[in-house]
């Protein structure tokens, strides 16, 4: 049900998937741990096909790959990605202060930024991720537009099959899209970059939806 919701991941098939080799798949699952707040969902939950969906939530994992990860959601529904990054922003702030009363530091480099077990997370380590229903835009569009923003798009029925790669079903009409760089990059940059491309793939959904009125036909 956790990976259904996904709140958690696959069990590593062989010890070499999922950056096996750094030793994070070691005793899968022993030592790991899922910390989901209740509190911030108010209540608010669906269901589908058997499945709950929290529509408003902060979940944590713990030792899935790094020491820590920090997931923050909202329904676009009913809430903006600002209020989102506010939440993250707000946990990860509060939860610096309290290590630091330890005497205790996320690892962090001067020059590369805050390290991580993947070498792709190296630097702010955010990831913006947003799922989208793009119905009647082409998957041609969907990759062009998301080259030009430097967005990653990936299948929301088989989130480890990348868009664009030469199995993919074209069928498939729920993506996530979400920012490919971290390193380099500043928190706000990141948000801009992703903010602009969702715009955008937005946009062209819309003009095949509404093509323009021309006058006289």
């Amino acid at each position: 049900r956790l990976v259904q919701q996904n709140l958690w991941r696959q069990a590593p098939v062989t010890p070499h998937l999922l950056f096996g080799y750094d030793g994070d798949t070691v005793t899968w699952p022993i030592g790991r741990a899922l910390w989901l707040s209740r509190n911030n969902n108010n209540g608010d939950e669906e269901e589908s096909a058997g499945v709950c969906h929290l529509l408003s939530w902060l979940f944590l994992w713990i030792n899935e790959e790094d020491h820590l990860r920090v997931v923050a959601l909202e329904s676009s529904l009913n809430h903006s990605l600002d209020g989102v990054l506010e939440r993250w922003q707000s946990f990860m702030i509060a939860t610096q202060q309290a290590l630091a009363k330890h005497g205790h530091v996320f690892a962090h480099h001067d020059r590369f930024g805050y390290l991580s077990t993947c070498p792709t997370n190296i630097g702010t380590g955010m990831r913006i991720s947003v799922r989208l229903c793009l119905p009647s835009l082409s998957l041609d569009n969907i990759v062009t537009i998301a080259r030009k923003y430097h967005l990653e798009v990936r299948s929301e029925d088989e989130q480890q099959q990348t868009v664009g790669s030469s199995n993919h079903n074209e069928k498939r009409r729920v993506y996530q899209v979400s920012n490919q760089q971290r390193w380099g990059l500043a928190e706000y940059e990141i948000y801009a970059i992703v903010t602009r491309g969702v715009r955008a793939l937005l946009a062209a959904e819309d003009q095949v939806l509404f093509p323009p009125h021309t006058p006289g036909l």
